[in-house]
């Protein structure tokens, strides 16, 4: 059906089939027949963290800030799993839409603008960050974590921190050549931020040259506003 429409769309606005060729793949399943799935990571990983080191060092730290430990990680957790969620879909998933099963190309024999297929992009990679967001809230509310109803403001601020790297990501694809070149944006942008934004201790514990650069990372600011929520 996706094939026919395209050719018979390219044909309407474009005079002329926009391919020529089209290639098949089998849909990758595990030994369950469940597909391979970048949200299930984006979800469980996050959850080790919070489990784990929330439960873990809660013996060895009651409290951090006023709140307790694992109420203090659930903040920046949830502020964790948006970022990380909203950028592998703005590389990884954008990289190979745009270069690799070549679908912008597709799309745009519709009547459509390179900027539509960026937005798009932009907003479907915020979406799912926010879902995996509140699936990390919905934990936390689980597990008797919520101090309050200002907690529901998490759900807006995820969708701000989706835009927010969903946008720097789509910035790297369209830089990059390859997969390979992610790795230098994992490893100098956002590892630090997940390390010096306050998500597993508070940025007071820092040196002062530390917490000034801390505070200017946007994660800094998302994460303060979460433990506060």
């Amino acid at each position: 059906f996706w094939v026919a429409r395209m050719i018979m769309m390219g044909l309407e606005f474009m005079g002329d089939v926009p391919f020529r060729e089209v290639y098949i793949t089998g849909l990758i399943r595990d030994e369950h027949g469940q597909k391979m799935s970048k949200s299930k990571g984006n979800i469980i990983d996050p959850l080790f963290y919070l489990l784990g080191f929330g439960l873990g060092f809660a013996t060895m730290i009651p409290e951090v800030e006023g709140v307790k430990y694992i109420a203090f990680l659930a903040g920046g957790t949830i502020c964790y799993t948006t970022m990380l969620a909203a950028s592998f879909e703005a590389l990884y998933s954008g990289f190979a839409r745009m270069h690799v099963q070549r679908t912008w190309e597709g799309i745009m024999n519709a009547p459509v603008s390179l900027e539509d297929v960026v937005l798009a992009e932009w907003i479907w990679a915020a979406s799912k960050s926010l879902l995996s967001g509140t699936a990390i809230l919905l934990v936390a509310i689980a597990l008797g974590l919520s101090q309050s109803w200002t907690m529901v403001f998490i759900v807006p601020l995820a969708l701000l921190i989706g835009l927010a790297f969903a946008g720097m990501g789509l910035v790297m694809t369209a830089f990059a050549k390859s997969y390979d070149f992610f790795t230098y944006w994992f490893t100098l942008v956002l590892t630090p931020q997940m390390l010096l934004c306050g998500v597993f201790f508070p940025l007071s514990g820092l040196p002062g040259w530390v917490q000034a650069v801390a505070s200017a990372l946007p994660r800094t600011s998302s994460s303060w506003a979460g433990v506060i929520l």
